[in-house]
Formats: structure tokens, C-alpha cells, sequence
């Protein structure tokens, strides 16, 4: 159930941006008889350690390639003038300056607003992930189990290069560069990271002189077989599990006594 609950949680982020997440919890408080709001912390606290690890992903791909980037940039100078201008632009921060004032004079108003009360709810559930994490029995296998998921979904990716002959032969340092790149794409409320994905995927290759055309192609390549095994596998997952529950609730029916299980069924 759980990995049908998951695949099944792909396939609804490719329909709607993180309906996943709310899918996945679904699925299995219906067959596994768990409370929706515990599943739905534990998905906050996935996400925590997921953000963490692609950041401390960032970091190392930042400090390894810290020469490539700035090389990148200097053989590029419009990009990071592009950038500087709008680190820099008076309307960025002029508009960031009066958004504080405004926040500050109708702090009142904005605290019975549903926006104000909905941000604070995410901050909420955020602080109680991030503690739960440290709740967890066996700590060792959940840090292993975490480092074997990122592992297998950068060889996801990493496979595809030797489908290329410009890609075959890039060092193994380009392959994480490209995973942690595109991986921020993913992380765009965008349906299963269409476009932002790709984007981030071709720029990162172009660090190391792929030309644009050619990135396209790997981006549509390896994005196509990856939202191809989440689609098929996804729908699969969806037919499959009414029938491989089908044996517990006839258990359950087996087991209850009458009365009992005409309340269940009422």
C-alpha cells in the first residue's frame, strides 16, 4: 500500500501541483485505517529532510564547482548582469521596502485575514516536522533510507548521459551538478516540473559547453522517461490497489461480528 501510495502520488503531481502529497495520504489512511492529519506530518517532515538534503546538495555542488560557476558567468557576463540588476533594481527594493511598512501598519487587519491564518498554519506544520524528525525510533535506518532515495533518483538521471555522445563522456561532478539544478525545477509549483525542469537541466549542462541544442534534447530525454515510468507505473498503481486490499477487507469481514460490521458498512 505504501508504494502503490506513492506512485499513485506521482502520477496526481503531473494533474495538479502537490495534489501528491494529499493523494498519498488519502490512499493510505482509506486502506491502512490511519489518521489522514499524523500521514499528512509525516509528509511535512519528508519535505523537511528532502529541502535539507538538496541544500546541503547545493552546497557541495557550489564549493566543487565554485570555478566552473564563476567561469560560467564571466563567458556569460549578461546573465550575471542580469542578475546583479535585479539583486540591485530600485523596484525590487523599493516594493520590498513598502510590502515591511504595509505588513507593519495593518498587522491587525492581516492576522484575521485566511491568507495570514494559512501561512501561519504551514510554519506551524513546518516547526512540528522538523521536530518530529528527531521523535523517530530508528533513526539510523531513516538517514539510510534517505541517502538510498536521493542515491537512486541522481542514477535516474545519471544513466541517461551515456545515451549521448556529448554527455557520455562529462565527468561524474556534471551529472550531480545537472540533478541539483533541475531538482530546484521540481520544486516549482508546476505540474511534475514541466518547463522549469528542463530549464534548469539545459543551463546547467551549458556550464559544461553542451550547447543548447543538444541540452534540449537530454532534458526532453530524460525527463520524458522519468514522467513516462511515473505515468505507467502511477496507473497501474491505481488498478492494482483496490485488488490487493480486496483479501485484507475480506478478512476484516470474516472476523467482525455481524452487528459490528453493518455499523463498519453504515
Amino acid at each position: 500500500n505504501t508504494f502503490l501510495a506513492v506512485m499513485i502520488g506521482y502520477l496526481m503531481n503531473l494533474a495538479f501541483p502537490r495534489m501528491g502529497e494529499i493523494s498519498r495520504c488519502g490512499v493510505m489512511a482509506r486502506y491502512e485505517k490511519l489518521s489522514f492529519t499524523k500521514l499528512l506530518g509525516t509528509v511535512v517532515s519528508e519535505r523537511v529532510v528532502d529541502m535539507i538534503s538538496l541544500l546541503l546538495l547545493l552546497l557541495i555542488v557550489v564549493i566543487s564547482q565554485f570555478g566552473k560557476i564563476l567561469e560560467f558567468l564571466y563567458k556569460n557576463p549578461e546573465i550575471e548582469n542580469r542578475l546583479l540588476g535585479i539583486v540591485s533594481s530600485p523596484v525590487l527594493i523599493i516594493g520590498i521596502l513598502l510590502f515591511i511598512i504595509f505588513v507593519f501598519i495593518f498587522r491587525k487587519t492581516l492576522k484575521n485575514t485566511t491568507l495570514y491564518k494559512k501561512v501561519v498554519a504551514v510554519l506551524i506544520n513546518l516547526k512540528y516536522g522538523i521536530i518530529s524528525i528527531r521523535s523517530i525510533d530508528k533513526k539510523g535506518w531513516f538517514l539510510f533510507h534517505s541517502v538510498a532515495i536521493w542515491g537512486l533518483y541522481y542514477l535516474m538521471l545519471y544513466v541517461v548521459f551515456f545515451a549521448f555522445d556529448f554527455t557520455r563522456n562529462l565527468p561524474f561532478v556534471t551529472g550531480l551538478t545537472t540533478f541539483v539544478l533541475a531538482s530546484f525545477g521540481m520544486v516549482a509549483p508546476v505540474q511534475g516540473g514541466i518547463g522549469t525542469w528542463h530549464f534548469m537541466a539545459i543551463e546547467s549542462l551549458a556550464l559544461y559547453g553542451v550547447a543548447k541544442v543538444n541540452g534540449v534534447v537530454f532534458a526532453f530525454v530524460a525527463h520524458g522517461t522519468m514522467t513516462a515510468m511515473i505515468i505507467i507505473l502511477g496507473i497501474i498503481s491505481l488498478l492494482v490497489l483496490p485488488f490487493a486490499n480486496r483479501r485484507n477487507n475480506g478478512k476484516m469481514d470474516e472476523t467482525l461480528p455481524e452487528t459490528e460490521l453493518t455499523g463498519v458498512l453504515k
